[in-house]
């Protein structure tokens, strides 16, 4: 049934006998032709002095067809296109078209800038290897670079996988015998932490459970034009592992970023670039230089079209990782199938994954004012296909995001949901603090699963 398939949609029919089929074209105007006229290639089927021969790189070989009388074929041909209609009808339906669906989104991503009063915005919305859609709202552009905060722990994530599959590094893992160096020089609190392994800091559930990043005094007295991940490794180990559940901390992705550095022996945005952005087509992206300091866990400044591109990755047809989610570590997060992993939320949805995560960055200090930030940055991958990116400042109200993903899936599949979702429940009120939000948008957005 795949061949027919296969055939059904991909042929230029081009018919004609001289006795017994009279002259007979079949091209892509009627229902039945379009059954047969999808896949590209020199595809056809001409008459030799035996009967058809149907060729198609497709199939990878001549029909049997080829060897029939004509009359005989004609007959076959017939009921072949009478079957290929009724297979086709049985196939689940085409998304709608892709200007159509991008159209629907883009318009709604710009009422969500209105409810929400977002002053400054991007979108890019991607399907395959096409950008399909875009919006600008004030002074942002798709097309140009923004901080995404922790958007890149994603990046950060391939990065591991693709070490992994290269055979230099093992999910296993301890940091203790990735860092010795670094252990050496400091010495934990707990000494359990130098057996945290690579798989619990890319699912969040290492122990540790102090993260200096949000806001405190020891953080705000490093250099942020620096990267410093040991440093702040340092300050969340000077305090006892916790337990070995999800908890969101950004030193984990910092933890990560020095692993990077010490298997492959080179600056952690320098081998995420070859590795990982490069294969994308992603050319534009940088650490930002004003914020180093948040490198593997939040540093990276690229456009919402080049972090679509990125996404590729996630998207099996582009052959860019060679394992596929239910080879990487993860951690479930809630009875909805939510996970969490490789720096991003997951869900197996109807015999795929969908994807998401969001981004957000405060700092306010009076007595540095050219440090102050407020933005923030979305994605979304649903059925490892279609995306969409989004990047805004300031920041909006708590529940924003969640309002964000859910009517965009709405634009997306307005004639029915593939996998029906609920409207996000809104998260906690933003903390007045400094410092990330701690995935607690995006763990809401896995809880819209859970209550289904």
């Amino acid at each position: 049934m795949r061949n027919v398939t296969a055939l059904a949609s991909s042929t230029v029919l081009m018919l004609r006998s001289p006795h017994l089929c009279g002259r007979l074209e079949a091209r892509r105007r009627s229902t039945q032709d379009q059954a047969l006229s999808h896949i590209r290639g020199a595809t056809y089927f001409p008459f030799d002095r035996y009967g058809l021969a149907l060729v198609s790189p497709h199939l990878g070989e001549t029909s049997a067809m080829a060897k029939l009388p004509v009359a005989t074929a004609c007959a076959a041909l017939a009921a072949f296109a009478l079957l290929a209609t009724a297979v086709r009808a049985q196939e689940l339906p085409l998304p709608p078209p892709a200007d159509a669906q991008a159209k629907r989104m883009v318009a709604t991503f710009k009422d969500w800038t209105v409810k929400w009063g977002v002053a400054n915005a991007s979108l890019a919305v991607m399907r395959g290897d096409k950008v399909v859609g875009q919006a600008k709202v004030g002074g942002h552009k798709p097309a140009e670079t923004e901080p995404v905060a922790s958007l890149s722990k994603a990046i950060t994530g391939v990065c591991v996988i693709k070490l992994v599959e290269a055979g230099d590094l093992k999910y296993g893992d301890r940091i203790g015998k990735l860092l010795p160096g670094y252990f050496k020089k400091n010495k934990p609190a707990d000494a359990a932490a130098k057996e945290i392994t690579v798989a619990e800091l890319l699912t969040q559930t290492s122990g540790l459970n102090y993260d200096p990043t949000q806001g405190t005094a020891a953080f705000a007295a490093l250099d942020f034009t620096r990267t410093n991940l040991s440093a702040q490794l340092a300050l969340a180990l000077e305090r006892p592992l916790g337990p070995k559940t999800f908890f969101y901390n950004n030193v984990n992705f910092g933890a990560l970023g020095m692993v990077i550095e010490a298997v492959s022996g080179k600056p952690y945005d320098k081998q995420c670039k070859k590795s990982v952005l490069d294969p994308a087509g992603v050319t534009e992206a940088r650490l930002d230089p004003d914020w180093k300091i948040m490198a593997s866990w939040g540093g990276w400044n690229i456009s919402a079209i080049d972090y679509a591109r990125f996404l590729a990755h996630f998207r099996p047809k582009d052959k860019l990782l060679r394992t596929k989610p239910p080879s990487w570590p993860k951690t479930l997060l809630n009875s909805g199938g939510a996970y969490y992993s490789v720096g991003t939320f997951l869900r197996e949805s109807g015999g795929s994954w969908n994807f998401w995560h969001d981004g957000a960055w405060r700092w306010f200090d009076d007595a540095r004012p050219e440090r102050n930030e407020n933005y923030g940055a979305y994605f979304a991958m649903w059925f490892q296909d279609l995306r969409f990116v989004a990047n805004y400042h300031p920041q909006p109200p708590s529940g924003a995001v969640g309002d964000l993903d859910y009517s965009m899936y709405q634009a997306a599949y307005p004639a029915g949901a593939p996998v029906a979702r609920i409207a996000p429940p809104a998260p906690a009120d933003k903390p007045a603090g400094m410092g990330s939000d701690r995935g607690e948008e995006s763990e809401a957005i896995a809880r819209s699963y859970e209550a289904r």
